[in-house]
């Protein structure tokens, strides 16, 4: 470290910037001329109408999307159920329990299909209307299911291949949209979706992390049975999953980034003790930081999450050009008490009012039209 350090000496870097101060001089005009507004003149935008008007632009897809899946009370999400064969009396009775323990806490969408009611309605359609479809024989009059599995496969058979409708001809079921619900192959029902309702929420990220809680405990047994896995899925929750990953490994991240800044400040300053204490700070800010996210129910979105990287950089800047001058006096003889003072009264004040300028720049943001804009401003000011 101390070898790497006197190669990155400071004193040399600032001997060069001495020496060479006419070539410099003339670079740094060069690049600031070239780079003039003055010069440029006012650029021709790159906003392109054509970008959002354009009905196949990731825009108005994305706007499209919107529309066609969050409707006023949400958007629809769905278990998806996987297994060899699904298609068994006691999984048909779980996926049943499941749905109506869900209906408690979040609105059902059975008009996008459920299994149960699908298998219940083609079963007394058959029984019914002659000629409608196979007619099961062993149906439990409490569950309206037949009990036994090559039945229940000849009615969700049925269905597959001519659609069902209920007695009172408000409810039908196409065999495309049978096969979106349920997957028959090999004599066997291998996987089958159960719909529910994602109500439309202020914070998705929060809301979704809630929901998934009580899906996940009403699809408890259905999952505990052998050979069966049940997941939450549709665009809400890969929303979700996206906004979890991202967080995650950017959290992780900024573990990285402040042992990659321990080292950089080692390197420099070549004093464990005093890189420590140079760091330790920094860390300190960057848990108040997520701390008083969490105290003032700040959600974590892709914005917000970025301001623990801007505590690091601050946080490291700072605390570099207060050791340095605490250095600088302790080294000209300054006693431990007098040197501190020094430098409170010195680069103290100057950085208390660096850190007011920065402040009050972010504060900016507090009229944005964007809640994401407004949390980051006040959160980092």
């Amino acid at each position: 470290f101390s070898s790497i350090g006197q190669f990155f000496s400071v004193k040399k870097l600032s001997s060069v910037m001495v020496n060479k101060s006419m070539p410099m001089l003339v670079v740094f005009l060069i690049i600031s001329v070239a780079l003039s507004p003055i010069v440029l003149g006012n650029p021709e935008s790159r906003f392109d109408v054509k970008d959002y008007a354009d009905n196949d632009s990731r825009f108005i897809q994305t706007v499209s999307l919107g529309q066609a899946t969050f409707t006023e009370n949400g958007e629809p999400g769905y278990y998806l159920i996987e297994g060899e064969n699904l298609a068994q009396y006691e999984i048909l009775v779980e996926i049943d329990n499941m749905e109506t323990d869900v209906g408690t806490y979040s609105p059902t969408a059975t008009w996008l299909g459920s299994i149960p009611y699908v298998v219940r309605t083609q079963t007394l359609l058959a029984l019914n209307v002659p000629d409608s479809g196979y007619v099961p024989k062993t149906v439990d009059p409490t569950t309206g299911f037949p009990t036994s599995e090559d039945e229940i496969y000849n009615v969700l058979n049925d269905v597959y291949n001519n659609g069902t409708v209920n007695l009172d001809g408000n409810f039908f079921i196409s065999p495309s949209t049978a096969r979106e619900l349920y997957l028959l192959e090999d004599g066997n029902m291998t996987m089958a979706r159960s719909w529910f309702q994602v109500e439309r929420p202020d914070d998705i990220y929060g809301a979704m992390m809630d929901l998934k809680v009580d899906l996940d405990a009403s699809a408890s047994d259905l999952n505990a049975i052998d050979g069966v896995s049940v997941q939450v899925a549709g665009l809400s929750y890969e929303r979700y999953v996206y906004m979890l990953e991202i967080t995650d490994s950017f959290q992780e991240s900024l573990v990285v980034a402040i042992v990659l800044a321990f080292i950089i400040v080692l390197i420099v300053l070549r004093d464990v003790r005093l890189s420590l204490i140079t760091i330790l700070p920094v860390i300190a800010i960057t848990l108040w930081v997520r701390g008083g996210m969490v105290l003032s129910d700040t959600p974590v979105n892709l914005v917000t999450v970025q301001i623990s990287s801007l505590a690091i950089g601050l946080g490291v800047d700072y605390a570099i050009h207060f050791n340095s001058r605490y250095r600088e006096e302790i080294g000209s003889g300054n006693t431990v008490n007098g040197a501190t003072s020094s430098t409170l009264k010195s680069v103290g004040i100057a950085l208390t009012l660096a850190t007011l300028a920065t402040m009050v720049g972010f504060l900016t943001n507090i009229v944005s039209p964007l809640p994401e804009l407004k949390d980051f401003g006040i959160l980092v000011s």
